[in-house]
């Protein structure tokens, strides 16, 4: 019997030790679309949503998809487990010096946009800093 998409992802997310919240930050997804998903409410993710969730969690983006082939993939750099805690380590220090870092991090995300304009950015550098004050804004807001 194959394995669901929402059995597959959580497959992964144990092998990554990720949880929901740290995939939903790692792939800038709310809470919500992971929960979906994950409870078997929606089938699965876009293909772009696939693609990121593979490469977050380091597994076959082809197994994460239909289920066939293996999991993990000859050649694929072992990091996966390392990521989710290295979120949770980060998001630990921004609660911490949250007063301190905000005026940091838009700093940071007014130099990357300009970097963005000039097209010296890359689109994962700009994605990673909005993120990253998309995330600040949430917990100053608490």
């Amino acid at each position: 019997m194959q394995l669901s998409y929402a059995d597959r992802l959580n497959v992964a997310m144990k092998h990554a030790k990720c949880s929901r919240q740290m995939l939903s930050v790692g792939l800038n997804i709310s809470y919500q679309g992971i929960k979906k998903v994950l409870d078997g409410k929606s089938n699965s993710m876009t293909a772009e949503n696939n693609a990121r969730a593979s490469n977050f969690l380091n597994v076959s983006g082809f197994w994460l998809a239909t289920g066939e082939g293996q999991m993990i993939e000859d050649g694929i750099e072992s990091y996966a487990s390392h990521t989710p805690l290295m979120i949770d380590k980060a998001l630990q220090v921004l609660d911490a010096h949250l007063e301190v870092l905000a005026p940091i991090l838009m700093e940071s995300g007014r130099d990357v946009l300009k970097k963005w304009a000039s097209g010296l950015a890359t689109r994962t550098e700009v994605s990673a800093t909005l993120s990253a004050l998309q995330l600040a804004s949430q917990r100053m807001k608490k």
